[in-house]
């Protein structure tokens, strides 16, 4: 009974924070009015400190979050407000022309830096993914599912991805690129279930548990060679 008690103690307090702090900071200055999109670099009191998008995960990561919560939570309009609201921005700024892309935007959406590794693609995936199963917007679902797939056949080659050596002369893989596209599968299954995330699931498992898995060692290793040996 005691243990019962705690936890409601802990659900309690965790319900408050997220309910009449976190999420009322955020909803309240994270939205660029000025410019579109989403502020990245805040103050405690709200305040901006850097007015460039440093870090365009982030507007994946804001998108996913409010529609996750309006979807699983509470249909609150603010929330679906905040999370259509970076959307726009995104689509218009924040692609290179090969599809990839930038890793940082400036204030009003110009290329700041290049594209880095696939992880702000992925970002991408899961707010477009979960905003689409919010309002029903199938095209925004469809976009999410190509730019999905073309990351995945990056991470299928060597150098396709970000790596920290030349890949022609030391091919390598990150248990990240595994871990992750596992988990954006998983969501984008949320909206439809499509027998192509049971197959990128099941080859990212077979991957780290093949490559990355070293049972002697007891740990799983972030980056071994492209078939699994481990690097000096």
């Amino acid at each position: 009974m005691a243990q019962n008690g705690y936890l409601a103690e802990l659900r309690e307090f965790y319900h408050k924070q997220l309910t009449e702090n976190i999420l009322p900071f955020w909803a309240d200055h994270v939205r660029d009015i000025e410019c579109g999109g989403y502020h990245t670099c805040l103050n405690r009191d709200g305040s901006i400190y850097e007015y460039d998008k440093l870090c365009m995960w982030h507007a994946g990561r804001v998108m996913w979050t409010f529609s996750h919560l309006y979807n699983e939570f509470e249909p609150n309009p603010e929330w679906l407000e905040v999370a259509r609201f970076g959307l726009a921005f995104v689509q218009s700024y924040g692609f290179s022309k090969d599809g990839t892309m930038y890793y940082a935007l400036t204030h009003d959406g110009h290329p700041l830096e290049g594209p880095q590794d696939v992880f702000t693609e992925l970002s991408t995936v899961l707010g477009f993914t979960e905003l689409a199963r919010a309002t029903g917007d199938e095209p925004l679902y469809q976009q999410a599912k190509a730019l999905f797939l073309q990351v995945w056949e990056q991470v299928g080659m060597p150098g396709g991805a970000m790596q920290p050596f030349i890949a022609s002369t030391r091919p390598a893989r990150l248990h990240g690129h595994s871990m992750i596209t596992l988990n954006v599968a998983q969501e984008l299954r949320r909206y439809r279930d499509e027998s192509v995330y049971d197959t990128v699931i099941t080859e990212c498992i077979r991957r780290i548990v093949e490559y990355h898995l070293k049972t002697e060692k007891h740990a799983i290793f972030e980056l071994v060679g492209w078939d699994g040996e481990i690097l000096p």
